[in-house]
């Protein structure tokens, strides 16, 4: 968005160092099945908000190394109420995208 290259070291070292011992720790704590406190509350959304953006980059979450978490990202993206976020703002999110294409390499 800057208009600046990003720094692809910077990026690999967050995917591959940083992020799996937060989701390696996050993930047995995730409940079995539905979220933290029965219905979606804000504990749910602010732990996956950070995830659900970092999947507009096409980052995405291993189901076979962390089940539960890709589960749970699922599961609160299908909620009516962040179904509902996330289809407002996709416009936005593929505009991005496309100038982002369109700039010259």
């Amino acid at each position: 968005m800057t208009g600046e290259a990003p720094d692809l070291d910077l990026v690999k070292h967050a995917i591959d160092e940083l992020i799996p011992p937060v989701f390696d720790h996050v993930e047995p704590q995730l409940p079995e099945q539905g979220f933290f406190f029965g219905d979606m509350t804000i504990a749910d959304i602010s732990l996956i908000s950070a995830v659900i953006n970092a999947t507009y980059t096409g980052f995405e979450v291993d189901a076979k190394r962390w089940p539960k978490l890709s589960a749970y990202l699922d599961l609160v993206k299908s909620h009516p109420d962040v179904a509902k976020c996330l289809e407002a703002v996709a416009p936005l999110i593929d505009a991005l995208r496309k100038s982002k294409q369109d700039q010259p390499a």
